[in-house]
């Protein structure tokens, strides 16, 4: 009887560690939207006008080439890759990286985004803010474009019918819930440091809708009818409900 008792407390203690051990590809936390989903009111960037036609193309560096390669690693289920060693280098280069010329700033893009999706960490979706009000990346007016389309559908990313909003800029998402009907938020700034979530909807819908708050938000505020809702800086806010046709979120920071 004890024999049987310590197999089975072993057999409980492999099966809680396994459970405990996080896995090698975890699933998305989030997925970005199509193009076809969004519309992004111009301009996109804030100094894109600054530019002249032309600049020299920049090579990727070899940093920046191992990280593109940690995301083909993970579409093909590569035994070596790792989220911890992966954010590692992100952090490394992040500190020194020079997001100059088309090449570079998309593969960071690229890079920066997939670890959004991977982890749902906002310190990702910072970065990709960070991009869209960058003075100077080396970009000529003709590759604005090509980099607003990368850019662009991680403004709103999606897991099932939780929406991240994850930074601000005038722009709308449209998709069928998955209760079927169609929902649309829009973003429309109110100032430099406020706008309003703004909801369409054909039939009433549960969403969990989450608001990144910018780290560097003083005093932030989201409200929704009357009611406050807790907005730390840097990390996301958290609205459950069911949304109808006209409702709008106010957010301040």
């Amino acid at each position: 009887m004890r024999i049987i008792s310590g197999i089975l407390l072993s057999i409980l203690a492999l099966f809680l560690f396994s459970c405990a051990e996080k896995p090698q590809f975890p699933e998305k936390r989030s997925e970005k939207f199509p193009a076809a989903a969004l519309t992004v009111s111009r301009p996109f960037f804030q100094y894109e006008s600054n530019f002249a036609d032309s600049l020299p193309e920049q090579i990727v560096g070899n940093e920046l080439q191992q990280l593109k390669s940690f995301i083909s690693k993970y579409e093909n289920r590569d035994e070596s890759f790792s989220v911890e060693k992966m954010e590692s280098l992100w952090e490394s280069e992040n500190k020194r990286i020079e997001s100059t010329g088309s090449e570079a700033v998309l593969s960071w893009i690229e890079v920066t985004g997939f670890l959004l999706e991977i982890t749902g960490k906002p310190l990702y979706a910072e970065e990709l803010q960070k991009l869209s009000t960058t003075e100077n990346m080396g970009l000529s007016a003709s590759e604005f474009e090509l980099t607003e389309q990368q850019l662009a559908p991680f403004i709103f990313t999606k897991n099932v019918d939780h929406i991240f909003v994850n930074f601000f800029v005038n722009s709308s998402v449209e998709y069928v819930h998955s209760l079927g009907g169609k929902v649309k938020i829009t973003q429309e700034l109110t100032g430099s440091n406020s706008l309003l979530l703004k909801f369409s909807t054909t039939d009433k819908r549960y969403i969990e809708v989450n608001i990144l708050i910018p780290s560097g938000a003083k005093n932030a505020t989201v409200t929704e009818k009357n009611v406050k809702y807790v907005a730390t800086p840097g990390e996301y806010c958290l609205i459950a409900r069911k949304w109808k046709e006209g409702d709008v979120v106010e957010v301040k920071y």
